[in-house]
C-alpha cells in the first residue's frame, strides 16, 4: 500500500509509531497533538496508532501498517518517533535512522513493567536514539533529530546485544511471575 499522506512528496514529515501492544500509548499521540497545536512542530505528522484510544486532532492516525509500508514511512520521514520497543528501534537502526524514542511507562498503564526505560537509557548513552521523557523533552529531541538528520546512528556492538539480552531476560522473569 502506497503512502497517500504526502510525506514522500514533501521530502518527509514526522512519522510516529506506537507498535502493536494491546496497551494504548495515548500519551505519545497527545504530546504530538499538543506540540503541533502550540506551533512547536510545523511538519505534517502521521502516526501508526495501534490500540490507542485517544483520537488526535493534528496527527493523521493509521491504526496498523504492514511491515513494508512501515519501513517505507520510516525511511521517508524527516523525523521518526517511536516507543521504546526493541523491534521498532531495531527497524529504525537497520534503516540507518536514529529515532526519537519515548519509552512506555508502567505507571501510566502503557506497559506491564518499565523494561523499555533500561533499553532506552543504554541506547541513548550510545548515541543510537534521541530519548524523550516528557513533552518538553520530545520537542527538544525532535529539534535535535532535525538538525542531525543526515548523521546515521553508530554501528551496534556487544554492549547493545547485552542490553537487549538483559531486557529480554527481565521480561521473561516478569512473565513467569505473572503467569506461572
Amino acid at each position: 500500500m502506497k503512502a497517500d499522506d504526502g510525506l514522500e512528496r514533501t521530502g518527509g514529515g514526522i512519522f510516529a509509531a506506537v507498535g502493536t501492544s494491546l496497551f494504548p500509548f495515548d500519551r505519545l499521540l497527545r504530546m504530538l497533538d499538543e506540540l503541533s497545536e502550540e506551533g512547536a512542530i510545523a511538519l505534517p505528522i502521521v502516526a501508526q496508532s495501534g490500540h490507542c484510544t485517544y483520537v488526535p486532532r493534528q496527527v493523521q492516525a493509521i491504526r496498523f501498517l504492514p511491515a513494508p509500508e512501515l519501513e517505507t514511512r520510516i525511511a521517508a520521514a524527516r523525523v521518526v518517533i517511536c516507543h521504546g520497543g526493541a523491534g521498532l528501534i531495531g527497524t529504525c537502526l537497520l534503516l540507518r535512522r536514529r529515532p526519537v524514542v519515548v519509552a512506555r511507562r508502567a505507571g501510566f498503564g502503557e506497559i506491564v513493567n518499565d523494561h523499555q526505560l533500561e533499553l532506552c537509557a543504554e541506547m541513548a548513552g550510545q548515541g543510537r536514539i534521541f530519548l524523550a521523557e516528557d513533552k518538553a523533552g520530545l520537542s527538544a529531541a525532535i529539534g535535535k533529530a532535525l538538525a542531525d538528520r543526515d548523521t546515521p546512528p553508530p554501528p551496534g556492538g556487544d554492549r547493545l546485544r547485552g542490553a537487549v539480552a538483559a531486557v529480554l531476560e527481565e521480561m521473561d522473569r516478569d512473565h513467569l511471575r505473572q503467569w506461572g
